[in-house]
């Protein structure tokens, strides 16, 4: 580019002095310079804005800002005297929500507070931006680094128009900044005016902005840009996601976590926000929403949050994604694994904007939706057991002392199963489990080691009272590790069997569980349902 020959020739020029001067200090800093500005010039000559490591949060490292020094203090001085004696004002309106402006100082702040503008799209790189934390600012920011006189990447200007959008949809005022307001700004902001449909062309958004920001202007080489990645844009649209979030699971972790997912998913998703109420369900939701195609549908909560989601979608053609925000969230331990332990928001969000498409199995239980298990005896009485206020004040501590004090009644049950059309047989059993997914810590479920979701079959794990239910518990906890079946461990006092279908009756009225929801019925009749539902997974 031609800015990067001029630094370029700049470099040569210093390099040239600090030969010729004599004075080591005088040498030393024009060699600096002259460093700083071959650097600079390189990474304008490949577009690199990322030299400056600037972060997510505007800030440039420490040691960036030495090893660039001299660039820094020319640009700010540049930019405090062009700012000072610009013929246009720092931050002006150009739509009703949307502000133009130039590098913003906290004395700006009031200004943005009074017009209700609350997110800042920082269009530079080379230099750190304010501070957010340290003022009382409830500010949503995003960073696309963009080198002077340059354009950023396709990937940015979309990231860049789903983020504006989504804070307009919310009613937040935007304002859009560089260095003087002139240029990769009005880049920015037009994209968002044509892709918007707000102007009909490029050379409408620069007629409306020009009207108010009298000294924009972008060079051949950014209109040209401009104008190949919003004829790309058009092309490709962006994705719809609705995300049903219940706000009362894992203790409320909704209201914590909402900002960052908002932050993260608005730059990849055209995304609108539902939250489940006493009176409003998440199939409800759905349901009010089922005319619009989604390209995803977030499930936002525990795993019933999850399962209830599930049950619009299965045999349909829309992709589940889950946020995993409740007390256990089985499910996406199983998809996601350990990860999903540790930082399930990032992990989840990952998976939502990179992840693949693949086809689960569902589990169907008197016409219910099952992601992953049906279970009576012990399974049963450890969910009933754990109260909503329990839940919210031990965590998964509740699942575990009901469980316990489930194994210390050791009250046994006679069922009467047909597997697979084969004849009836009578069993007795403190733990019946018919599982499709269920991570290791579900260790009712783990007679064939961990089921697989995948498989076209329901793992069905028996609790015999053949032997001490210590020891059988013992067992299934090994498997669950080892991912390993135990078919042929009658002896241990646990069965183990693969089905595609299974009928239970028993002479009393059923008490089971369906994905942590307690239900009674007379008999149950479950069948597998193969590849029925589209969920997003880790690629």
């Amino acid at each position: 580019m031609r800015l990067g020959s001029y630094y370029l020739s700049a470099a040569f020029l210093l390099t040239l002095f600090t030969y010729w001067i004599e004075g080591i200090f005088l040498s030393t800093m024009l060699g600096w310079t002259a460093l700083s500005l071959y650097a600079v010039s390189l990474a304008y000559m490949l577009n690199k804005p990322k030299i400056f490591r600037k972060r997510s949060d505007g800030r440039i490292p420490t040691y960036i800002k030495w090893l660039f020094l001299p660039f820094f203090l020319a640009t700010q001085v540049y930019n405090t005297w062009a700012r000072k004696n610009d013929s246009v004002p720092a931050i002006q309106q150009i739509t009703p929500q949307l502000y133009l402006g130039c590098r913003l100082f906290y004395d700006d702040l009031t200004y943005l507070k009074a017009q209700n503008v609350d997110a800042v799209l920082d269009a530079t790189s080379e230099f750190s931006a304010l501070d957010w934390s340290s003022v009382d600012a409830d500010v949503s920011y995003l960073n696309i680094p963009i080198l002077d006189h340059s354009a950023s990447t396709y990937a940015d200007v979309k990231r860049a128009i789903n983020w504006i959008d989504h804070h307009l949809k919310h009613n937040r005022g935007v304002v859009v900044h560089c260095a003087l307001g002139r240029g990769r700004s009005v880049f920015l902001l037009a994209a968002y005016l044509v892709a918007s449909n707000t102007c009909r062309s490029v050379k409408q958004a620069l007629s409306l902005i020009g009207k108010t920001r009298t000294t924009s202007n972008l060079n051949r080489y950014q209109r040209r840009k401009l104008e190949q990645y919003l004829h790309r844009y058009k092309q490709s649209q962006q994705k719809k996601a609705l995300l049903i979030a219940n706000p009362v699971s894992g203790n409320g972790s909704w209201s914590a976590h909402r900002q960052e997912i908002e932050s993260r998913l608005s730059k990849h998703f055209n995304l609108t926000i539902e939250q489940t109420t006493e009176s409003r369900s998440a199939k409800q939701i759905y349901q009010q929403h089922n005319h619009i195609k989604y390209d995803v549908v977030i499930a936002c909560g525990g795993d019933g949050t999850v399962n209830e989601v599930a049950s619009q979608l299965v045999d349909h053609q829309q992709t589940l994604a889950i946020i995993p925000l409740g007390t256990t969230n089985a499910l996406s331990h199983v998809l996601y694994g350990v990860r999903a332990k540790l930082s399930p928001i990032e992990t989840a969000c990952d998976v939502i904007i990179h992840g693949e498409t693949k086809k689960i199995d569902t589990l169907s239980c008197n016409g219910e939706v099952a992601l992953l298990l049906v279970g009576l005896g012990f399974e049963e009485k450890m969910i009933s057991a754990a109260s909503r206020e329990q839940k919210k004040a031990k965590g998964e501590l509740a699942y575990i002392e009901a469980l316990i004090e489930a194994f210390g009644e050791d009250e046994a049950f006679k069922y009467q199963l047909i597997i697979d059309k084969q004849p009836s047989k009578t069993i007795e059993a403190t733990s019946l489990v018919l599982a499709n997914a269920a991570p290791f810590s579900t260790i009712l479920a783990q007679g064939g080691g961990s089921p697989d979701p995948f498989d076209g079959k329901l793992n069905g794990t028996i609790l015999s009272t053949k032997e001490n239910t210590a020891i059988a518990l013992a067992t299934l906890g090994i498997r669950g590790l080892t991912n390993t079946d135990i078919s042929q461990a009658d002896n241990l006092g646990v069965e183990h069997f693969l089905a595609t279908a299974v009928t239970i009756e028993q002479k009393t009225p059923i008490k089971y569980v369906i994905d942590g929801e307690p239900r009674t019925a007379d008999s149950l009749d479950i069948k597998v349902k193969s590849a029925s539902l589209s969920i997003l997974v880790p690629t």
